[in-house]
Parts: C-alpha cells; sequence; structure tokens
C-alpha cells in the first residue's frame, strides 16, 4: 500500500449563486462544477498490512498529479456587520471523481466585503 503525505488538492469550482436578502442576514445557496487538482508524493511504501488504500498508485517516482471532475451544493448566510462588510458562514457537500475521490462536507467562515453594494 501506498502511503501519501503532504497531499496537495486544488478545487476550482464555478457556478450561480442565488441570494434571499432579509434585514442584516442575506441567506445563500449555490451549485458549483468545475475540477480538481490532487498532487500526492509516497513517503513510504507497505505491504501486506491488509489496508485497503483510496490513493491512485502511486509509480516508483513517488509522485502521482491527476486532475478530474468535481462538484460542490451548499449555502450559508451572511451577517451584515457595515455597508459593505459581512461575516459569512457556509457550508457544502463536496465530491470529486480525481484520483482521490472525495465525499465529504466542508465547512468555512470569514469576512465578506461586497462590492458595489
Amino acid at each position: 500500500m501506498n502511503v501519501a503525505s503532504n497531499p496537495q488538492i486544488h478545487n476550482f469550482l464555478f457556478g450561480p449563486q442565488f441570494s434571499y436578502p432579509g434585514g442584516k442576514f442575506r441567506r445563500f445557496a449555490h451549485f458549483l462544477a468545475g475540477g480538481e487538482h490532487v498532487d500526492l508524493t509516497r513517503s513510504e511504501n507497505v505491504t501486506g498490512s491488509g489496508v485497503v488504500s483510496t490513493l491512485p498508485p502511486i509509480p516508483e517516482s513517488g509522485h502521482v498529479s491527476e486532475t478530474g471532475f468535481g462538484m460542490a451544493l451548499g449555502g450559508g448566510v451572511d451577517y451584515s456587520i457595515k455597508r459593505n462588510l459581512a461575516w459569512c458562514l457556509q457550508a457544502d457537500y463536496l465530491t470529486s471523481q480525481s484520483g482521490l475521490a472525495q465525499n465529504h462536507v466542508r465547512i468555512s467562515t470569514g469576512l465578506v466585503w461586497r462590492l458595489g453594494d
């Protein structure tokens, strides 16, 4: 089995977002589609452990790089702090079909600066 260290996963997703304003809160939902790029480097090669690996086969060179389809479905809420500044809380279901085939939930938060609002 290949054991990877320091995997690098980059999502590039695009799509529509629908907002529903209501006072200081702006709820939103989105569907994003695009791709995912995965870089894996082998740190060790273990055999006979009986563990099934979900990693793509890593060649003798010790490195694999793949790009595949990815998408996210989710939404969240922005809380207005000032006219163009808001605090955002967001959750997405993220799936991909690259060599690392992910299916998981992504939660993020942070400040949003709205241009032209």
